[in-house]
């Protein structure tokens, strides 16, 4: 067979009949007969051929980090044709060459079917890309393998915050990753960085060493104020140019703390709002803001106690999580026994056996007296009120109480010491202050049928002397009966289909019955009329208007039946009380009105000035007409235009439709006229339009219209004409 653009070689890779072996091919022919194929884009064999082998490739998958200008040889590769007539061709890609690029290299032809090679990786820049591995055979048949190049930026990762506890040595070390070359570190602003009192910074290491001390002058100058932000920066050899400019700089951050010993709070203590109860509180030393402490961590604070008169007689409580200030209540106490308490700061550092405590200086004693029980003490429960009763108490000067609502129904009132609403000072039933005599006390307007827990404490001045707590549930609340309403009438309108309901004040609004929303009137009406063994009509419906201002009140009904009389009817409803209907009253809504005719024979006198002013006005009068509905108001509409010298008009100014004030149009039987004030000339000829329309409930009338025009023989204008708005 002689060559051909389809037949590259003189021989196809078979000859002969069916069922006669062929000749066979040196590797080197299927080889040179393969690149060929290639290279002109045509297949290594028709879809039609007969498959002679399966190509098949083992070796390395694992992926591989590297950095700019890194090389990395992969593990050898095996590639087999399947076939030992079929010869194979190992090729290896890179998805993207401007990250790595990929070369086989350590070829080796073990035999006319199998190659042994590895595969070179030369990094190029950040990023990833996918290197295939491919083995080819002569008749373009393949078999793959793929691994993953990436390419890190050169960087400090992720660096932790430090947490360093005083008086212990630490050792802190902050490289860069994936570095090209050497790389130099220092700090970021060597000249104003502050590290911690006792600790170092080494560039040849890139290690923060040394032992934390206690003191408050920081490394670098200056006083502590924690936490400290610390920045390293870190140059490679990644650039190419002799001076370095183009090398590649990173800076890590990260914070750090040092543990150290707490300063000593200063503190008091008070009785609290419980027998056998005190209030320890805590703060800074001195002034009292948030850098007395220097900055250091707090995390607990121990509250010692012990009866002034007898020291054996000991306690202790840990707070944690208060902050620099912050308080606790000591319980349990013996009523009436006077106590000192004390406080001390300490933190932790460490986890497991490296924990490491800092503790402070403990305060000075404070003095308290546990409140005594307030004997006595009872609480009962009323309408939308608690009545209290205790013993008299010596040498109190006032109580004072405060409540919270109960979550639990029995027992405890709830199952913390949350939802207490401040102190107030006691009142007795009259609303009274109650005096340091006093044995009784209201706690009120408070919610019916709600369970309460009421504290009482006995105040010498403003010493608690005694306290106690009650609960009680409040009653049911029902009102008295309110009375019928007087003064009712019903009047038609003001619109198509409207009723206008009206009555006197009620005698039950009274600013508890408002505040609470507990008052409240409701209507009724019907076509025909209303029996109170047998009412009918409407549903009885709430209105809008209850608790206002003034002697009457009014409430409007829609969307009735116009022309058809109507009876109406009302009561009072106070809380869950309706009091008796009032006396009916009837009222027949009006039909909707005819839209109105517009205005005849609309004339605009001509402009005067108007006097002791530089603006001119004129009188706008019009006629209206005998057909049509009424008109309820009168609206009108202005257009200004300047009528420049030589120029063509130009439209200055349009008001929209605007009501005219009722007080300014003069009637005259049949005759309107209105005084249109505020027109400013300019210095051009100034054209208004001016039209007139009325308009009721209905709508509005078609408009009239009429012009005016102001001439001004001046040549050179400097403003322009205008309306002043209408008021």
């Amino acid at each position: 067979m002689a060559a051909s653009p389809l037949h590259p070689f003189p021989e196809g890779p078979m000859t002969g009949s069916a069922g006669r072996r062929g000749r066979r091919f040196s590797k080197a022919t299927f080889a040179a007969a393969a690149v060929v194929l290639l290279a002109m884009g045509l297949p290594a064999a028709p879809a039609s051929a007969q498959v002679f082998s399966t190509p098949t490739i083992s070796g390395p998958s694992d992926d591989v980090t590297l950095v700019p200008g890194d090389e990395h040889t992969t593990g050898l590769y095996t590639a087999d044709s399947g076939n030992n007539n079929v010869s194979i061709f190992p090729q290896v890609s890179s998805s993207d060459t401007s990250i790595a690029t990929a070369a086989v290299v350590d070829r080796t032809i073990v035999s006319n079917r199998r190659d042994t090679f590895k595969v070179k990786v030369t990094a190029k820049a950040v990023g990833t890309t996918t290197i295939t591995v491919t083995a080819r055979t002569s008749y373009n048949e393949t078999a793959s393998k793929t691994f993953t190049v990436t390419v890190p930026p050169f960087e400090f990762g992720d660096i932790d915050d430090q947490l360093w506890a005083s008086g212990t040595a630490v050792s802190f070390e902050v490289p860069a990753e994936n570095a090209v070359g050497d790389v130099s570190y220092s700090l970021l602003d060597a000249a104003s960085q502050k590290l911690p009192p006792g600790v170092s910074w080494d560039a040849a290491t890139w290690t923060f060493s040394g032992t934390p001390s206690d003191t408050t002058a920081l490394t670098g100058g200056g006083s502590v104020r924690y936490p400290l932000t610390v920045s390293v920066k870190a140059v490679d050899d990644m650039g190419t140019s002799s001076d370095d400019t183009d090398d590649e700089t990173v800076v890590g951050t990260f914070e750090v703390r040092v543990l150290t010993s707490p300063d000593t709070p200063s503190v008091s203590a008070a009785a609290a709002s419980a027998a056998g109860e005190v209030e320890v509180s805590w703060s800074p030393e001195g002034a009292g803001d948030h850098l007395l402490y220097r900055n250091r961590q707090v995390d607990k604070f121990v509250v010692d106690w012990r009866e002034k008169n007898d020291t054996t007689s000991t306690g202790t409580k840990t707070v944690t999580d208060t902050g620099f200030f912050g308080s606790t209540t000591v319980t349990g106490l013996t009523a009436g026994t006077a106590y000192e308490f004390k406080v001390t700061a300490s933190n932790t550092h460490g986890t497991g056996d490296n924990v490491v405590t800092k503790t402070g200086t403990a305060s000075d004693w404070a003095e308290a007296t546990a409140p005594a029980a307030l004997a006595g003490l009872a609480a009962d429960g009323g309408n939308r009120q608690i009545s209290l009763s205790w013993t008299a108490v010596t040498g109190a000067t006032g109580f004072e109480t405060r409540e919270r609502t109960c979550t639990n129904a029995t027992g405890a009132c709830r199952d913390d010491d949350t939802g207490w609403g401040g102190w107030a000072a006691a009142k007795a039933a009259d609303g009274t202050a109650a005096t340091g005599s006093a044995t009784s006390a209201v706690v009120r307007p408070l919610t019916d049928e709600i369970r309460y827990e009421v504290h009482v404490r006995a105040l010498n001045n403003a010493v608690v002397i005694a306290a106690g707590a009650a609960t009680a549930t409040t009653d049911e609340y029902t009102p008295p009966r309110p009375a019928a309403p007087d003064g009712f009438t019903a009047t038609a309108g003001p619109g198509a289909g409207q009723v206008t309901l009206t009555w006197n004040k009620l005698a039950e609004e009274t600013t508890a019955n408002c505040a609470g929303a507990s008052l409240s009137v409701r209507y009724q009406y019907t076509t025909t009329t209303f029996s109170d063994d047998s009412p009918t009509g409407s549903a009885w419906s709430e209105n809008d208007g209850d608790c206002g201002t003034g002697t009457t009140r009014t409430h409007t009904i829609d969307n009735l039946t116009p022309n058809t009389q109507y009876t109406f009817r009302i009561h009072t409803v106070l809380g869950r009380t309706a009091g008796p209907n009032s006396a009916q009253a009837t009222a027949t809504p009006p039909e909707p009105l005819e839209l109105p005719d517009g205005p005849t024979g609309l004339v605009a006198a001509a402009a005067t000035q108007t006097s002791g002013k530089t603006s001119y006005q004129t009188v706008i009068t019009w006629a209206v007409p005998d057909t049509g509905g009424p008109a309820a108001k009168w609206q009108i509409e202005t257009a200004t235009y300047q009528l420049p010298w030589g120029a063509a008009a130009e439209n200055v100014d349009t008001d929209a439709w605007t009501d005219i004030p009722a007080a300014d149009i003069t009637t005259n039987n049949k005759t309107r006229s209105y005084t249109l004030t505020g027109i400013n000339k300019g210095d051009d000829h100034c054209y208004i339009a001016i039209g007139i329309r009325a308009a009721n409930d209905t709508g509005t009338s078609p408009s009239g219209y009429t012009t005016l025009l102001l001439q001004n023989p001046a040549s050179a204008p400097n403003t322009t004409c205008s309306i002043d708005a209408i008021s």
